[in-house]
């Protein structure tokens, strides 16, 4: 299983699986679009984002917001945290 971390912003809080990477630009965090609550518990991508949107288009502005990374201790994970998916 990868670890996991909280990703609080000012929005709301979510939970993901981790893997760091030299492919994502140092201070960039990437989270995909589709994971949710399929795939487990307090992991929606749009609670950490803003309701801002393009005055045009409509278009949500989703691609950027701030976040803290902290890590989520083994036990804790183990006790509250179910993954949903075998692929973790």
């Amino acid at each position: 299983m990868k670890p996991l971390i909280l990703l609080p912003s000012r929005r709301g809080t979510t939970k993901f699986p981790a893997k760091v990477t030299k492919a994502i630009s140092p201070g960039t965090v990437f989270v995909y679009i589709h994971w949710g609550k399929l795939w487990a518990d307090d992991a929606e991508a749009n609670t950490l984002t803003h309701p801002e949107s393009c005055p045009d288009s409509l278009q949500p502005e989703l691609k950027a917001c701030a976040v803290q990374l902290l890590p989520i201790l083994v036990e804790s994970t183990i006790k509250n945290y179910q993954l949903q998916s075998s692929q973790w």
